[in-house]
């Protein structure tokens, strides 16, 4: 005969505890955090069919008053998921079964009403954003914890509690502790053990063979004496979110989960002494893990920080195809410190056309939106016009970034532009970055916009160069953990003449200073004097860290006009 054995705490086989589910989460959230963007956990993805939302049943026997209640609970779950199905039955593949997955259990009778009045798909998409937004505990920041402990819960019930034809996250020990989370204590013991202690009966009659199937019945059920079992998992009250009115005057709620006939399919007991305190705090567990309930929209995110996000009708203008002919716009790759990825933009509206001052970006990644921004902004006076910057923070790997540039009578220009960045890309050199006017900027900080140790470059994306003007070349080394000393490496410039090359030249040592958060800054200034108004040219820059082998090449267009 099995043994009944207790644990304390969830410290059993393939339970995580909850200071492991802790610290899961914070390297979950610690991650979300680099990558400046949420993802989701379990999503829209379509999840196997489940005949109620209410996983509390009964095999056996006869009805007590408290269990006739119960199955009127019960019923009438069954019912609002009926009356779900019509509607859901329009959505396209991806959200149909939403609500018959793990999310299913979260939803509050309210919220399945509104659920069921959803016809489309992008109206799914919006209620299920709003429906993860109302049970994030900290709507100031962009991950949800809430959201990621879900996944981790439902991944956790799929792995250990799965049977033969549903997935552990439907079962009811998944939807319980998807609900509550893990239990305070636990043990698993024979169901007429359990039921003779319950009941005070004293013990249960014992099969003469452990190889018979004995089916007996105990207080209205009936099971496998021999091969019964009964999952114990207690709760104390702090574990229950807040909200939840405490049924009782003991330490613990205890839920039974009843494997009548030892096949490893566990449903929880009812009409038992006791199970209803479990079931009324299990109902009340949704709508007391709303934690926003009166939220009506999904917060936007600032891609910047300290700078404000773009409001709706903001973000509508980077749809709008508006531009200024002669705009001349470009994005590369900036540098603020190993593990950062930063673009930076230069945008130069055309000398007479309406100065900017608000500049509006939304920054996409996988499809999803990642953030964005509504800056004020003043244009750099030069002889070619006024020029607007900006340094964007960006995830790993593509991206699309979407910029507009306003006055106060609306949008004035619209660009847009791809982003890759590697995520294992720790030690590199950033594109070789050209224009002519360089001031002393001691104040700025590693990262801002076009700056090179203290300086600020004036880059000129298209190569136009004015008479009596320098070429100014910087570009950035960015090497974690490495002693902020001065670097010595190689540069190789060859020129090419209307798309011929001229003779390669041998390479030429290059300095790197120091430049703060573990950057390097090298630069060097050209003259431009003997090339020809008449003339394309372009430069290519190819320079090299000897130690660490990072490298980068670059082609500047060079076009000089006399005026």
């Amino acid at each position: 005969m099995h043994r009944a054995g207790t644990r304390s705490g969830p410290e059993g086989r393939g339970w995580k505890s909850g200071t492991e589910i802790k610290n899961r989460v914070g390297k979950q959230v610690q991650r979300q955090r680099q990558l400046a963007a949420t993802g989701s956990t379990s999503g829209a993805a379509q999840r196997p069919r489940r005949a109620s939302p209410f996983c509390f049943r009964r095999r056996h026997g006869t009805l007590s008053g408290s269990e006739a209640a119960m199955k009127k609970i019960a019923l009438g779950c069954v019912v609002v998921m009926m009356s779900v199905l019509p509607a859901v039955a329009e959505l396209g593949e991806e959200y149909q079964n939403w609500a018959e997955g793990p999310e299913g259990f979260l939803l509050t009778e309210a919220e399945r009403t509104a659920w069921s009045a959803v016809t489309d798909d992008q109206a799914a998409e919006d209620f299920i954003e709003l429906f993860w937004a109302k049970r994030d505990p900290d709507l100031s920041t962009r991950e949800n914890e809430f959201r990621i402990q879900f996944g981790l819960r439902v991944a956790h019930a799929d792995a250990e509690f799965a049977e033969e034809e549903r997935r552990g996250a439907l079962t009811d020990r998944g939807r319980t502790l998807i609900l509550l989370g893990g239990p305070k204590e636990y043990r698993h013991v024979e169901i007429g053990e359990y039921l003779a202690r319950l009941y005070r009966t004293g013990q249960p009659p014992r099969p003469s063979s452990s190889d018979v199937d004995a089916h007996i019945q105990m207080q209205g059920v009936s099971f496998n004496l021999n091969k019964g079992r009964a999952g114990l998992w207690g709760y104390a009250q702090d574990q229950l979110p807040k909200g939840i009115e405490w049924p009782t005057k003991s330490d613990l709620i205890t839920f039974a989960f009843f494997d009548h006939e030892g096949i490893g399919q566990y449903r929880t007991q009812l009409g038992i002494r006791k199970s209803a305190d479990a079931a009324s705090v299990l109902n009340a567990a949704p709508a007391a893990l709303v934690v926003n309930p009166n939220l009506e929209s999904v917060p936007v995110f600032g891609l910047i920080p300290d700078v404000a996000p773009a409001t709706p009708e903001e973000l509508a203008w980077l749809d709008s195809g508006k531009t200024v002919e002669g705009v001349v716009a470009d994005l590369a790759q900036g540098a603020a410190g190993p593990g950062v990825n930063l673009g930076w933009l230069s945008v130069r509206m055309p000398a007479g056309a309406p100065a900017a001052t608000t500049m509006i970006g939304r920054l996409s990644h996988d499809g999803e939106i990642v953030g964005s921004f509504r800056a004020a902004i003043a244009g750099l006076a030069g002889p070619l016009g006024f020029v607007y910057e900006m340094a964007v923070p960006a995830p790993d790997g593509q991206s699309v970034l979407d910029v507009a540039l306003a006055d106060a009578g609306g949008v004035l220009h619209v660009e847009r532009f791809d982003l890759n960045f590697e995520g294992d890309a720790e030690t590199f050199i950033t594109p070789a970055f050209a224009g002519a006017s360089v001031e002393q900027h001691p104040g700025a900080a590693v990262g801002e916009p076009f700056i090179f140790g203290g300086y600020h470059l004036a880059v000129r994306p298209d190569g136009r160069y004015l008479k009596g003007e320098n070429l100014s070349i910087f570009c950035l080394l960015v090497l974690p953990e490495a002693e902020e000393v001065a670097r010595i490496g190689t540069v190789r410039m060859r020129w090419y003449i209307d798309g011929k090359a001229t003779p390669s030249q041998p390479s030429q040592p290059a300095h790197f200073s120091p430049a703060g958060s573990s950057t390097w800054v090298w630069g060097t200034q050209l003259p431009l004097e003997a090339l020809s108004t008449d003339r394309r040219y372009d430069l290519k820059v190819t320079i090299k860290d000897t130690d660490s082998g990072a490298s980068s090449t670059t082609k500047l267009p060079v076009v000089f006009t006399a005026n």
